[in-house]
């Protein structure tokens, strides 16, 4: 049986956390925002590295969770309210464990 070494992240050109950061702030000026750009991580052979931020508050944003999808390279096929992460935005965060209202704050995924 043949190991193969798992494939290096070199291949992959992250925004990175500095840069998401700056680019949700200059286009949406939220009022708060956190960020996080963790290691490549190896999906069915293929690097991977999933950045997000989440923004509470600011401009273009309406009430209730706005999800913003983008990718560097890689076209995004997408339905809106169909995928995963918004799924996950809508049904699997705690939001009132941070005390937010997902139906009346501002929230931005990223």
């Amino acid at each position: 049986q043949f190991e193969f070494d798992a494939p290096s992240g070199a291949v992959l050109s992250p925004a990175g956390e500095y840069n998401l950061h700056l680019g949700v702030m200059k286009e949406m000026r939220p009022d708060m925002i956190a960020t996080s750009t963790p290691d490549v991580t190896v999906v069915d052979g293929h690097p991977v590295i999933v950045e997000a931020a989440v923004s509470l508050g600011g401009r273009r944003i309406k009430e209730g969770i706005q999800v913003h999808r983008f990718a560097n390279r890689i076209p995004m096929l997408f339905q809106p309210g169909n995928d995963v992460s918004v799924k996950t935005a809508m049904t699997r965060i705690n939001w009132k464990q941070y005390r937010i209202d997902k139906h009346n704050h501002k929230i931005g995924v990223f």
